[in-house]
């Protein structure tokens, strides 16, 4: 169980960077892309590590509205648990949008974030074993963070740079002194309709100090109210999306193939998003 425990918090960066939620709503990897298509409520849910107790498990609520045809802000609460370490996250988004033609803006976004962090060392100890290294305490700090980015947008076509964990505080290398490296991410999309089909396809980089490059591609259709896809990434790990559209509301469900890590542990995913459209 330690070891697993061990290789959950090695490998944290890469589970996280699995997760699909872009595909749905920009926002999740770049404040500057809030309420590009629509204001929304919004409920996201991931399961990482399937089959493995105490998993990464993801909770989202997001709130985001345009203010006036140039900006718009977005309120999230977020949970994250990676036994034995977790947060409670609440983070403030604004962007401020730009014409730099008739057909083309580019948006700035800046996001704010309070972080309640806790690592529970006791939950390293099994049995009777003693180890000096272990403090056996439960460690809670409230830690602040930030992201950043910029977003370049038409009718067809959207790419994106952000920079994320840029004050660089994660409570799960904090216990060793050391700061986490800032994410920069990079994503390109580009839209063609065919026989009214519309058609999504494009990708996703991230580049993170000391970590191997995710890089992801995605094929996403939509006819009428449903929706289908397809990712693949340089991990190996493929994913299948499906959705469909009653009313306001939106669902989503993505599911990942698992992927062996060191022939110990598999990464699947399973992810469901929830969009309630404002307007």
């Amino acid at each position: 169980m330690i070891k697993r425990i061990l290789i959950l918090l090695l490998f944290s960066n890469i589970i996280l960077a699995q997760s699909n939620e872009y595909l749905f709503d920009l926002s999740s990897i770049n404040p500057a892309a809030l309420a590009i298509e629509n204001n929304s409520i919004s409920l996201y849910y991931s399961n990482k590590l399937v089959g493995i107790n105490s998993a990464p498990k993801h909770q989202k609520v997001i709130y985001q509205s345009y203010i006036d045809k140039n900006t718009t802000i977005g309120v999230s609460l977020i949970s994250q648990t990676k036994d034995p370490s977790g947060s409670t996250s609440f983070s403030f988004s604004y962007a401020h949008h730009i014409n730099l033609s008739k057909k083309t803006r580019l948006a700035l976004g800046i996001q704010p974030e309070v972080q309640s962090v806790y690592f529970d060392a006791t939950n390293l100890i099994s049995g009777e074993l003693i180890d000096e290294a272990i403090s056996r305490e439960l460690h809670q700090e409230i830690l602040p963070n930030a992201a950043s980015g910029a977003f370049l947008y038409t009718s067809k076509f959207n790419l994106g740079l952000s920079a994320t964990n840029l004050l660089g505080n994660n409570i799960y290398n904090r216990k060793v002194g050391a700061k986490s490296p800032i994410s920069y991410l990079t994503y390109f999309n580009y839209k063609l309709t065919l026989h009214k089909i519309e058609v999504n396809v494009g990708s996703m980089l991230n580049l993170t100090e000391n970590y191997p490059v995710v890089s992801r591609f995605h094929l996403k259709s939509s006819y009428q109210n449903f929706t289908v896809g397809a990712t693949l990434d340089n991990l190996n790990s493929f994913g299948i999306m499906t959705g469909f559209t009653s009313g306001k509301i939106i669902f989503y469900y993505i599911r990942s193939t698992p992927q062996e890590i060191n022939n110990t542990i598999s990464i699947g995913s399973n992810e469901i998003k929830i969009i309630y459209l404002l307007q």
